[in-house]
């Protein structure tokens, strides 16, 4: 699967060091009355997908639950 950046460009190599380098992000997900629900969670990026560890009983995984847009 083709990367959704482009390395030769100046944005996007940023941005792919970032993922690479950077052991953290902003997660965002938005809860059941709409709001946002924003946490820094830990993540693994092979260059096509993330891995995202999360216990099960966190707010951010019921929000996908009932809303999947992040």
């Amino acid at each position: 699967m083709a990367s959704i950046l482009d390395p030769t460009n100046e944005r996007d190599a940023h941005i792919e060091q970032r993922l690479r380098t950077d052991p953290t992000v902003w997660f965002i997900t938005v809860r059941p009355d709409g709001r946002p629900h924003a946490v820094v969670v830990w993540f693994l990026w092979d260059g096509d997908s993330f891995l995202i560890f999360s216990q099960t009983n966190k707010q951010k995984l019921r929000n996908l639950q009932s809303n999947s847009n992040v």
